[in-house]
């Protein structure tokens, strides 16, 4: 049997494919001898686990943006002062943690090893461009601008905001985060693990990821969002333009019958 501290959390009796996967995370952890990050349920994340759900939040937040930006049929714009939490959400989540940890401590390392610098130097900009975009999101809801006006008024930048960061996330997950073992050294490796646990720990505290899983689930309530099922159009029912290019018209629901 064996036996290594990055999967002790996860022993459990499975079977057929499960067995499988079980084995080959174990074989890995014994090959490399490195430590996965771990959550506070136990449960082991790697660092490009950790980065990849931290995406995934984000791009919880960012149905909120949408929601505001298109005017999807059969949704009703969240009221500002959600949109206000939602933006001081992503300032909290993105700027002030994750932009953070990539600049100071994932890029450096594809620098060193002279790896994808061009798309590190743009990932770099486009941060920059998110926090801009984004502080005036911030701005903006938590300004008097409110109503209709206010809405309309804020979706250029909640569309460019949008869209920059689901291409700059996909860009991330499919290029960079899994090169990460590939340019990194063991010790290297394990110094970034060890950082990105006591920056989780600081930053979100004993709750960890679970705790910002809650808070955006209390964002998506406020804003309307109670289930996945809402986003499954419905047979004939008209699509929306979901992300509607700055200074277009914003498509409106049709009149009912």
């Amino acid at each position: 049997m064996i036996e290594n501290k990055s999967i002790c959390s996860r022993r459990h009796v499975v079977t057929g494919a499960g067995a499988a996967l079980i084995l080959g995370q174990a074989t890995w952890a014994a090959q490399t001898g490195r430590n996965a990050m771990q959550t506070p349920k136990g449960m082991m994340m790697t660092p490009m686990e950790d980065l990849t759900s931290q995406h995934a939040l984000l791009r919880r937040v960012l149905l909120v943006y949408q929601m505001a930006a298109a005017r999807e049929a059969g949704m009703t714009p969240p009221p500002m002062n959600v949109l206000a939490t939602a933006a001081g959400m992503v300032r909290s989540m993105v700027d002030e943690f994750h932009a953070r940890l990539e600049e100071d401590y994932l890029f450096p390392l594809f620098q060193k090893a002279g790896q994808m610098t061009d798309l590190v130097s743009t990932l770099r900009q486009q941060h920059a461009a998110a926090k801009t975009l984004n502080d005036t999101i911030l701005q903006m809801a938590g300004g008097t601008t409110a109503g209709s006006s206010g809405a309309e008024a804020l979706a250029p930048h909640l569309t460019a905001f949008t869209r920059m960061m689901q291409a700059h996330t996909a860009y991330e997950e499919s290029m960079l985060y899994p090169a990460i073992r590939s340019i990194t050294s063991d010790t290297d490796y394990d110094r970034l693990q060890k950082t990105m646990q006591d920056m989780d720990r600081k930053k979100f505290g004993a709750e960890g990821f679970a705790g910002m899983v809650a808070k955006v689930a209390e964002l998506e309530k406020a804003a309307g969002i109670t289930s996945l099922a809402q986003f499954t159009p419905k047979p004939g029912a008209p699509v929306a333009q979901a992300t509607p290019t700055p200074g277009a018209p914003v498509a409106q629901e049709p009149p009912q019958p």
